[in-house]
C-alpha cells in the first residue's frame, strides 16, 4: 500500500516534488496501460457506448435489458436564461420563449444583471412580488447535453 499523502502541502519544495511524483505516476500508469493495451479496450468501450446510445435513441428505447444487465439512456438537460431576444432559438415556435429584458423590463433588468442573470437577485425579485415565476417561465430554456448510458447488473 501506497505511504499516506500530505493532505497540505506548504513549501513550494514539497510542492515541486509533489508535482514530480504524480507526473512520474502519470507516466508509470501509462506504461502499465500501454503493456497491458488498456487503451485500445477503454476506447473500444467508448466505441460500443456511443453505438448503443445511437440505438437506443434512434429506437427511442430509454432500457436496454441483455444477460449480464441492463443499460439506461441518461439525457441530461441544463437550464439557462433568455437574457434578450438575440438568444432566443431562431426554430422556436413563436411565442414559446420570451426573453427575460422584455419581461422585467429596464429597471428591474438592472437589478438582476451584471453582464449575466444574478439567479439570487432574481428570486429576490419574485420573493418580493415584484414579478411571478408564471411570469419568468418562457425566458428559461432547457439545453439537452450528451447523453450517456449507465450499466446496472443484475434484472
Amino acid at each position: 500500500m501506497a505511504p499516506a499523502v500530505k493532505a497540505i502541502l506548504t513549501k513550494r519544495a514539497d510542492a515541486v516534488k509533489a508535482v514530480a511524483k504524480m507526473r512520474s505516476l502519470e507516466l508509470e500508469i501509462k506504461e502499465i496501460e500501454e503493456e497491458h493495451g488498456l487503451k485500445a479496450k477503454r476506447d473500444e468501450v467508448q466505441r460500443l457506448k456511443h453505438n448503443l446510445i445511437g440505438y437506443m435513441q434512434r429506437e427511442n428505447k430509454s432500457r436496454l435489458d441483455a444477460d449480464v444487465g441492463y443499460l439506461t439512456l441518461v439525457q441530461p438537460t441544463g437550464k439557462s436564461w433568455i437574457s434578450t431576444k438575440e438568444e432566443i432559438p431562431k426554430n422556436a415556435p413563436r411565442g414559446q420563449y420570451k426573453s427575460l429584458r422584455a419581461i422585467l423590463g429596464k429597471d428591474l433588468w438592472l437589478r438582476v444583471t451584471k453582464r449575466v442573470v444574478n439567479p439570487d437577485a432574481l428570486q429576490e425579485l419574485v420573493d418580493e412580488g415584484e414579478v411571478t415565476e408564471d411570469e419568468l417561465a418562457p425566458a428559461m430554456m432547457e439545453k439537452p447535453h450528451g447523453a450517456y448510458v449507465r450499466f446496472y447488473e443484475g434484472k
